[in-house]
């Protein structure tokens, strides 16, 4: 397994031009890291954009709550120049459901971190990522981790790259 500082460092070391979906945006900054680090061909940013939610930073530190509708007017106003990007309000399950499988290379999954949901992105995941796609995520801990390991075993495979960030972020790559 490759160790990087930080999540960002991580997603430095994938490919240029990818069809990438974000799945979970919250306020939008690691969206705006995505954007400018990986220099996708197509980035989808989906999020519920509904009520209030409350979260972390990257570290899970700063924890704060946002009205998610306003955040997504923010969203959508820093990328309105910018045509390969998509500000998509929906679930995670509705919006990977509406895509082909196999038509993305890349998902970073940081939205509900309970077990269940954890383990539903990566097998709906997991049907969109093309073959030697990338499945990456935040929060690398707790219920989450269970689940990703889980996955890997029931998939044969395994954490390719992991951030050393207070929350992990992690990298697989589909076979």
């Amino acid at each position: 397994m490759k160790k990087f500082k930080t999540r960002n460092n991580l997603i430095e070391s994938l490919p240029k031009n990818l069809i990438i979906a974000e799945l979970g945006v919250f306020e939008g900054e690691f969206s705006k890291d995505i954007f400018k680090i990986c220099e996708p061909k197509l980035l989808y940013l989906v999020d519920l954009f509904s009520g209030y939610f409350g979260s972390g930073d990257k570290d899970g530190k700063n924890y704060h709550y946002v009205q998610l509708e306003n955040e997504m007017i923010k969203i959508q106003e820093y990328f309105k120049e910018k045509k390969e990007v998509n500000v998509i309000k929906s679930s995670i399950t509705d919006f990977l459901e509406l895509l082909d499988d196999d038509s993305i290379d890349m998902v970073y999954i940081d939205a509900d971190h309970s077990y269940e949901s954890v383990l539903n992105d990566l097998n709906l995941s997991y049907k969109k990522v093309k073959t030697n796609g990338f499945i990456c995520g935040h929060d690398y801990i707790s219920d989450a981790k269970i689940a990703i390991d889980n996955f890997c075993i029931e998939k044969k495979l395994m954490i390719e790259k992991v951030s050393k960030d207070k929350c992990p972020s992690f990298c697989i790559i589909k076979k």
